[in-house]
């Protein structure tokens, strides 16, 4: 089974972040505001 590390937030992960909750929207068929993203 593979090591699973939690770790703070890092400015890098914003992208990653970004097309995942980006696709989560797409799969509910929804969007949100630019402010929604920036606040989330």
């Amino acid at each position: 089974m593979p090591v699973l590390t939690v770790r703070r937030l890092q400015e890098s992960d914003h992208a990653d972040w970004r097309n995942l909750w980006t696709a989560y929207l797409e799969f509910y068929e929804t969007t949100v505001p630019e402010e929604v993203y920036a606040a989330t």
